[in-house]
């Protein structure tokens, strides 16, 4: 009687990650920097001077989270442990630095982008001008035209050149004078850089508070 063994041969076959699949993190992590580039700009278009920034800044944290919520699993599922700290520590920068462009960036690199702003300003008060006059082409920083500029004269406290909208409710203002008086009393303004402040000249009165990013001064 003879037996007849039968040997079953189980070949293994290593499946290699497509190329599709191992571009996806760099796809991913792309998307993320696109997305910042866009709410860079986004917030450039949105923030003004003496407007709330809370809409500016909630919409960079919106668009920021969901991209990078959307993104991590490709970011992070096909990589070593060092290159996903390495992505991870990149999103969460962006997502940081998106919001504060929005709050505390935009205002001021407009600003300090515009050096014409500030040769106005020093030409009024050299000329010791106290006249208003409203600007019809261009801008100063973010306040686009029309707005209106004033300069006024307050002895024994300093210069103030007021570049603010038509109806004078919001603005930029260059001052030069005495630190120790409140320049915008019972208004809600914020110190941007050197001589230069961003204001709306009263409380909000359907909530009773500044715009976000505007503090309320005191009276004195």
């Amino acid at each position: 009687m003879s037996t007849v063994t039968t040997v079953t041969t189980v070949s293994t076959k290593v499946v290699e990650p497509t190329r599709h699949a191992s571009r996806r993190p760099v796809v991913a992590a792309g998307g993320v920097v696109v997305a910042f580039l866009a709410t860079c700009l986004l917030s450039w278009y949105l923030v003004q001077p003496g407007e709330s920034l809370f809409g500016p800044t909630a919409w960079a944290i919106v668009i920021m989270g969901a991209t990078s919520v959307g993104c991590y699993g490709a970011i992070t599922a096909r990589l070593g442990v060092r290159p996903r700290r390495i992505f991870l520590s990149l999103v969460a920068v962006l997502c940081v630095v998106s919001p504060l462009w929005a709050s505390v960036g935009v205002l001021r690199v407009s600003l300090y982008l515009d050096a014409s702003a500030t040769r106005t300003a020093q030409t009024l008060i050299a000329s010791k001008s106290t006249t208003c006059h409203i600007v019809n082409r261009g801008s100063v920083g973010l306040l686009r035209s029309p707005y209106d500029v004033c300069a006024k004269d307050y002895p024994g406290y300093g210069y103030r050149i007021s570049f603010t909208t038509l109806d004078g409710g919001r603005g930029y203002a260059y001052i030069q004078g005495r630190s120790d008086v409140s320049w915008f009393p019972s208004q809600c303004a914020a110190h941007l850089y050197g001589d230069w402040w961003a204001f709306a000249t009263s409380v909000n009165t359907s909530t009773g508070h500044c715009p976000m990013g505007f503090p309320e001064n005191g009276a004195g």
